[in-house]
C-alpha cells in the first residue's frame, strides 16, 4: 500500500478519474483504490486534495449509480478525516451537489452511515462548512435519521457525532441543532442506552453544547437530563469520557 501512495501513482489514479468521467467501472475502481490509500500504516488519514475533488466530482456526476455512490461516499468519509482534504471540499464548491446526491440515496443504509461521517468531519472545527451544512438542513436530517433508526447503534453514533460537531462553536449553529429537536432526541436515546458508554457519551456531548443556551438547558432539565447524568456518573468508570461528559 505504501508503494501505491507515491505521488506518481496517485497522479495516475487522479488522471483516470478525470479522463474516464463517464465510465462507471473506472470511477468505481478508482474511488475504491483512493479509499484504500487514504490511510498510512498507522491508520492515520493522509492528504489527497486532488483525489478528494475527483471523488466528489464522481459523486456529483453519477447520481443514479447506487454502487458507485456507496463506494465514493465511503472514500469521501475516509478522505475528510484529514484537514487538507476538508479544506479542498470547502474551496471547491462541490459540497452542495455532493449533498444532493447523498440525499437521493437515503434508502442505502451504508450511504446514510458514510454521510453521517462526512457531516461530522466537515463540521469539525470549521465554522464556514458548518454554516453551509446548516443551510442544507444537515441537523434536521441527522435527527430524522436517528429517529428512524433507533435500533442501529452505528447509525445513532454517526448522527450524534455529526450533531455534536454541528453545535460546537457559534450560537447560531447551536440554535440550528436545538431547533432540529436534538435535545429530546438525545434524551430519548440516552434513556434506552444508559449502559452503552459510547452512545451515552455522544448524547451528553450534544447536550453539553446545546445546553449552553438557556432554553435548551431548561428543556433538558424538564426531560430529566440530570437524573440520566447522575446514573452515568454512578454506574460508569470514573476515568471514562462518558463520566466526564455527564459531569
Amino acid at each position: 500500500r505504501q508503494a501505491l501512495q507515491r505521488p506518481d501513482v496517485r497522479k495516475i489514479v487522479h488522471s483516470a478519474l478525470l479522463a474516464f468521467q463517464s465510465d462507471v467501472d473506472v470511477q468505481l475502481a478508482a474511488c475504491r483504490l483512493i479509499n484504500r490509500l487514504a490511510y498510512d500504516q498507522h491508520s492515520k488519514a493522509l492528504p489527497d486534495t486532488v483525489g478528494t475533488i475527483r471523488v466528489a466530482a464522481s459523486l456529483a456526476e453519477h447520481v443514479e449509480e447506487n454502487d458507485l455512490v456507496e463506494v465514493a461516499a465511503c472514500a469521501m468519509s475516509s478522505l475528510l478525516l484529514h484537514a487538507d482534504n476538508r479544506r479542498a471540499i470547502e474551496d471547491s464548491h462541490l459540497l452542495e451537489p455532493m449533498w444532493m446526491v447523498l440525499q437521493h440515496h437515503q434508502h442505502q443504509r451504508n450511504v446514510l452511515l458514510y454521510t453521517c461521517g462526512i457531516i461530522s468531519s466537515l463540521a469539525f472545527d470549521n465554522d464556514a462548512c458548518t454554516q453551509t451544512l446548516h443551510g442544507l438542513g444537515a441537523a434536521s436530517w441527522l435527527v430524522q435519521v436517528a429517529d428512524n433508526n433507533h435500533d442501529d447503534q452505528a447509525l445513532l453514533r454517526g448522527t450524534l457525532a455529526g450533531l455534536r460537531n454541528l453545535s460546537s462553536n457559534l450560537t447560531s449553529h447551536r440554535r440550528a441543532v436545538i431547533n432540529a429537536k436534538a435535545v429530546p432526541l438525545c434524551l430519548t436515546i440516552l434513556k434506552s442506552q444508559l449502559d452503552h458508554a459510547d452512545l451515552s457519551f455522544w448524547c451528553c456531548a450534544v447536550l453539553a453544547n446545546c445546553c449552553r443556551e438557556a432554553d435548551a438547558a431548561e428543556e433538558a432539565a424538564a426531560l430529566q437530563a440530570h437524573a440520566y447524568c447522575q446514573y452515568l456518573v454512578k454506574h460508569h468508570d470514573q476515568a471514562t469520557r462518558v463520566v466526564r461528559a455527564a459531569s
